[in-house]
């Protein structure tokens, strides 16, 4: 089941990704830059151009802290998808149902 939210809504230049995407990052990228860089891709948004507001989903400071060198797990959605941070350094984004 896909988390709900009702904050925000997508950018008109992004689009939902059609398929799930997984983005695996290296121990040394931060969890939160992790995370963008997964929206970034599944939507088509660049979040060095223009900032994706993942404050307002979940606390980047936060994210980062829980996922230092833990086997934890995080689901929150975003625009409808469903975004799945795993503490392997994998993110799952799919989209809406």
């Amino acid at each position: 089941m896909t988390p709900r939210h009702d904050r925000g809504e997508l950018p008109r230049r992004a689009r939902l990704p059609e398929e799930p995407l997984e983005v695996t990052g290296s121990p040394a990228t931060p969890t939160s830059a992790l995370v963008l860089e997964a929206i970034g891709e599944a939507t088509g948004l660049d979040p060095t151009r223009r900032p994706i507001p993942l404050a307002e989903y979940v606390d980047p400071d936060a994210l980062d802290a829980l996922f230092d060198g833990t086997d934890a797990r995080l689901v929150f959605g975003m625009w409808g998808m469903e975004v799945v941070v795993h503490g392997d350094g994998r993110v799952v984004v799919t989209p809406p149902e």
